[in-house]
């Protein structure tokens, strides 16, 4: 399989994951970016998660780039930082590399955007779990200081 064909067919076994951190604001057109970002098979296809840096962050911008505000979490300091990251890494992985199968009982074969979306969906179910948990961190605020 040559790098070319490699990167432009998704795999149902391997969904890549796309890690977006950001203060949420953009500097440049980022609608633009995210048009040519759309064009891409493993964009379309890959596990999306956005973490804004601070309470500040525009959700329905970092919404945009995962597709669902279910994936789209917050960090208010550095130790939640560490802890999101660690624990956002290793769930979309443990998801990402999940094989799923290509039919179902009900109407038979599955397409590329089932499976996609349904470890979406998943990664934006354990991502809330994970926020909405007692032991989700809560430290100094990176807006007080």
């Amino acid at each position: 399989l040559s790098r070319n064909s490699f990167l432009s067919s998704p795999s149902l076994s391997f969904a890549p994951v796309i890690f977006l951190m950001t203060d949420g604001y953009p500097s440049d057109d980022y609608k633009k970016g995210l048009r040519k970002l759309n064009e891409n098979s493993w964009y379309k296809h890959g596990l999306k998660v956005a973490l804004g840096i601070g309470k500040e962050a525009n959700d329905d911008m970092l919404a945009e780039f995962t597709g669902t505000s279910d994936t789209v979490v917050h960090a208010y300091s550095g130790g939640q930082l560490a802890n999101l990251i660690k624990k956002i890494a290793v769930t979309s992985s443990q998801i990402g590399s999940k094989s799923m199968t290509l039919s179902d009982d009900t109407t038979g074969e599955i397409n590329f955007e089932d499976v996609s979306q349904s470890k979406q969906k998943q990664l934006g179910e354990q991502i809330q779990e994970i926020v909405n948990s007692e032991d989700y961190p809560k430290d100094i605020p990176f807006d007080s200081g």
